[in-house]
């Protein structure tokens, strides 16, 4: 075996030394950093559920509260218009409207300014149902109201 053969085997026997314990070293290291981000992750995790649930809880809410507003002024033209015609149907057809809101929470008001016309004004006590938008909106339930005139 000649010089330069056996200088290079020497020199990748050490080099193959040096891996092994290098290898031998990471795992202790590696493991506790991994252990130590493990928790952070989880922590991490915890705080961005926490905020997706928040706002998908506030966009529930929001389209509730949206979708109310667009059933309460649909509710008070329809009322207007059939208390042009009969001034007896104007309670009836705004409660027959107010489709997937809460019948106890409407308040309705028919007055007869001129004798060709007709005003309606509905509330609705619009309820939250999950109590953290509180704070935001000033109490437990916001009041919805729409008014709408006819002249025949």
């Amino acid at each position: 075996m000649p010089d330069g053969d056996r200088a290079e085997s020497l020199y990748t026997d050490k080099q193959k030394m040096f891996n092994r314990r290098k290898l031998l070293q990471q795992p202790q290291a590696s493991s506790m950093r991994f252990h130590d981000e493990r928790g952070q992750n989880i922590v991490e995790f915890a705080v961005t559920l926490l905020i997706l649930i928040f706002l998908t809880v506030g966009l529930i809410e929001t389209a509730r509260l949206a979708y109310a507003i667009s059933v309460v002024r649909a509710a008070t033209q329809a009322g207007a218009r059939s208390g042009l015609v009969n001034p007896a149907d104007v309670t009836p057809t705004v409660e027959e409207q107010m489709v997937g809101l809460d019948p106890t929470q409407i308040e309705i008001a028919v007055s007869y300014p001129a004798s060709n016309r007709v005003e309606v004004q509905v509330v609705y006590h619009f309820q939250f149902v999950l109590p953290i938008l509180f704070p935001f909106f000033g109490g437990d339930a916001l009041d919805i109201s729409s008014t709408a005139s006819i002249s025949g």
